[in-house]
Parts: C-alpha cells; structure tokens; sequence
C-alpha cells in the first residue's frame, strides 16, 4: 500500500510576512507561529484566510520566541487530527516527487547534512549565548532524555546532522516522535530559562537551535528511542 500525495496533510510554519514561497501537490496548510503576540485583527484575518494559529486550542505560543517552531510542532501533537500528517517550513518543502511512493507504515525525516567536523563543534561556533550541549548533557546525566550522556557525546562528536525539525507520517507515530523531542526539551527551559530569556538577537531561538542537535541524537538511536517505528530519510527542497 502507498500514499497518493494529497493524503498528506503538510503544515508549513511561517512567522510574520514569511508566507511559503512554494505550491505543494500535499494539502498545504499555512500556520502563523506567535500568532499570540499579534493584533486580535491580524489573528483574526489569518483565520478568516484559512490559516491555523499557533495559539488556538492546547498550545504553547508565548513561547516562539525562543522555541520557534516547536510551538507549531506542538500545536500539531496536541490539535491535529488528519491520519497523515508533517510539517515543512517556508522555505522548505517536501520533495512533491516523492510524496506519493511514501509508505504509511513509514515516518519520514529529512536527509541529513554531512558537516566537515562535529555537530558540537557547528554549534559552539555558530551560536552563542549559552552552552546546548552541557544543557543536554545536564538533562541527559538526570534520565530526562532518553539517552545517556555517552549516547549524546557519541552523537554530539560525530557530523551527521539532521537539522530542521521536519518529519511526516501517520499521526500516532508523528506525534510520539514529536512528543519525545518536546518532552526533551521542556526539562532544559525549566531549568535554564532565566539564562535563556537574557539572549537577545538571533540566538534567542536557544532552544529551537538546540532542539535540532538533541533531534539527531534521537534519531541517531532511533531503534533505542523509538523501537516500533521505522524511521527512514525523504529529500527536501530549499528555496531562498
């Protein structure tokens, strides 16, 4: 059995004037992210067009600022009700041409980029204002990721690197695997929130950037984390 390509229903999170600058032969559905900060005017015109907002039914929308589209990944584990479902960004889309041989027993990640050094090192260099990885660590040493610490350094030093937070698939397994990314995360904002609400410019999506390093980690022991799901690569497309 495969999938035709409109039985995926794709959320593209966009922030602002950012709308998708691509058409998808998915069911594409526009999400505004912090839609909570703006004008009950503007919330209202993006609902009257037909967009989902991050901040209707169980969400966590004063967050976006520094868990960008987590918050519209977590409107999607806890509003979302298509049986297949994904989430794709404005600028990145799922390749149209491989939409439709996809397997509904399958959970789809983006193919990875190969860095020439470690995802550590990538991100020490690339973004400042506090150290991820020993916030990983710290959560990891505390069983509050289901790794231990020598999972997440193996994964931290090595380059393989699945980036942007993209998956689809059947809802229940989406959402599991979403699910424990967040879970992930909530305990790191807890504990380091008051550092992280002090960065200020483009590294204050702190726990969006480190989300991404913690995300490889768990799909790089996908079979630890998540045994009953088969996990495979689909390519994306960027557009600038």
């Amino acid at each position: 059995m495969f999938m035709q390509a409109k039985d995926w229903h794709i959320y593209a999170m966009c922030h602002g004037d950012n709308v998708p600058r691509y058409s998808s032969s998915a069911s594409l559905h526009c999400m505004e992210l912090g839609a909570k900060s703006l004008p009950i005017e503007e919330q209202l015109q993006l609902s009257h067009a037909g967009w989902v907002l991050d901040n209707s039914g169980h969400n966590i929308s004063t967050h976006n600022k520094w868990w960008s589209e987590l918050t519209g990944i977590s409107w999607m584990v806890n509003n979302a009700t298509d049986e297949f479902i994904g989430n794709a960004q404005y600028r990145r889309k799922w390749a149209d041409n491989y939409l439709e041989p996809s397997s509904p027993y399958v959970l789809y990640v983006p193919e990875p980029e190969i860095f020439p050094f470690s995802i550590a090192r990538q991100y020490q260099e690339g973004h400042e204002g506090m150290n991820g990885i020993e916030a990983a660590l710290w959560a990891a040493d505390r069983g509050m990721i289901p790794l231990s610490r020598e999972d997440m350094e193996a994964a931290f030093n090595q380059n393989v690197f699945f980036g942007h937070i993209m998956a689809r698939g059947a809802i229940t397994n989406y959402c599991e695997v979403m699910q424990t990314l967040l879970d992930c995360m909530w305990p790191i904002w807890d504990n380091y929130q008051q550092q992280i609400k002090q960065i200020e410019g483009y590294n204050c999506r702190y726990i969006s950037f480190l989300s991404e390093r913690i995300m490889t980690a768990l799909i790089l022991h996908r079979e630890k984390v998540w045994p009953g799901i088969s996990i495979e690569t689909a390519p994306i497309h960027f557009f600038p």
